[in-house]
């Protein structure tokens, strides 16, 4: 770690955080995890490559081989991503990624949630801001009469009550 005024932080793995100057309380656990976090905080980095170009940012949940690791950015605040290459190249802030699977189609942008498990171009569920969408049928139970007769056919979902 190339530390002048870093505190509280933990790096195990080759490369890991190193070249962290000034940011705070990170944990980067495998090799070059965070390695170019110069002044992020409260960052957590599992996995190889996990974050690795990201310079900045805070508060983010990077866990994954390669989950964020090519987005070159100073920013990117608030995000989970979770998953080999999830959200490998997005320099957002507010996303959530779960996958196995970069998505070539959603590189950058914020406040995303994105869910997906295949090889196809369509995420299983995928949102930004307000708009969210479902890939395929939904079905949910248990929900009220209300809920399952006037709110959510309006929305092309069925339930079972």
């Amino acid at each position: 770690m190339l530390n002048t005024t870093a505190s509280s932080n933990t790096a195990v793995g080759h490369y890991s955080l190193e070249y962290t100057l000034s940011g705070e309380h990170n944990t980067a656990i495998g090799g070059s995890a965070g390695k170019t976090n110069v002044e992020g905080n409260k960052n957590t980095f599992l996995g190889s490559w996990a974050g690795m170009q990201m310079q900045g940012g805070n508060d983010n949940t990077i866990i994954g081989y390669w989950a964020r690791g090519s987005a070159v950015s100073t920013g990117g605040n608030n995000n989970v991503h979770i998953g080999s290459e999830a959200g490998r190249s997005n320099n957002g802030d507010g996303n959530v990624f779960l996958s196995a699977i970069q998505q070539a189609d959603i590189l950058s942008g914020s406040h995303q949630l994105v869910i997906h498990n295949n090889e196809s171009d369509n995420p299983l569920i995928y949102g930004i801001d307000e708009r969210k969408e479902i890939n395929g049928s939904l079905s949910i139970e248990g929900l009220n009469f209300f809920a399952c007769r006037v709110l959510l056919p309006l929305s092309g979902t069925t339930c079972q009550s």
